[in-house]
């Protein structure tokens, strides 16, 4: 289910410090061929779109103008693009898995790093878009790849209370144990401090160790609830 009555972690504010938000606009980087390198001045394309960003219309699932520009060589892996870093994170942060399986189709790159959440599958993960998880997991996106907003795509649906997306990162190999620089530094803690019973529980179950004494109390609390 989509979650419920939780803050949006476009907004979050942990620890008094505002957390840099998915919508603060992000400085294109300059290239050879303009301001956005996503930018396709290929002359086979029709004039109504040259210059067009592969970034802004995966985001906005535009499918037959990202097949149009892919159909024209544009670079499918481009990096350093606004909040999302590329074309693949973007087009997964918003839920558009034909768009999604297009890239993948022209080469994009699943375990690409940047961006706000680091690589494609935890920004899929963060916003609960299992199907874009399953394709991605399929097309070799790296289950335990650090990096981004949440350290691993594990932590961030922990963290959200997904159980079925941490299920399903589970069954594909996702390390319960592996521990994370950040806020909480494992899936088990992100659960736990956020009240997520049955994350917790199924975390337990699939083997996360006691954590320190610090975080004993509060995780096995939730666990026996």
């Amino acid at each position: 289910m989509p979650r419920k009555h939780q803050p949006s972690p476009d907004s979050e504010i942990l620890s008094g410090v505002i957390i840099k938000t998915e919508h603060t606009a992000a400085t294109p980087q300059k290239n050879q061929i303009g301001a956005n390198p996503t930018q396709t001045e290929t002359p086979s394309l029709p004039p109504h779109l040259r210059g067009v960003s592969l970034y802004d219309v995966a985001e906005k699932g535009d499918i037959l103008t990202v097949k149009a520009l892919l159909d024209a060589k544009a670079d499918v892996n481009a990096q350093g693009l606004g909040q999302f870093g590329n074309a693949l994170q973007v087009a997964s942060r918003r839920g558009r898995i034909a768009v999604v399986r297009l890239l993948l189709k022209h080469g994009a790159d699943p375990n690409a790093k940047g961006g706000y959440y680091g690589n494609a599958l935890q920004a899929a993960t963060a916003w609960e878009h299992n199907e874009i998880v399953r394709l991605l997991l399929d097309n070799g996106a790296e289950v335990n790849a650090k990096g981004g907003r949440h350290g691993s795509a594990l932590i961030a649906a922990s963290y959200w209370g997904q159980e079925l997306t941490v299920r399903l990162l589970l069954e594909n190999g996702a390390d319960v144990n592996e521990a994370q620089e950040g806020e909480y530094g494992s899936a088990l803690k992100a659960a736990s401090k956020r009240g997520h019973k049955a994350v917790v529980r199924l975390l337990v179950e699939n083997g996360a160790t006691k954590p320190p004494s610090l975080w004993k109390r509060l995780i096995y609390r939730i666990a026996v609830q």
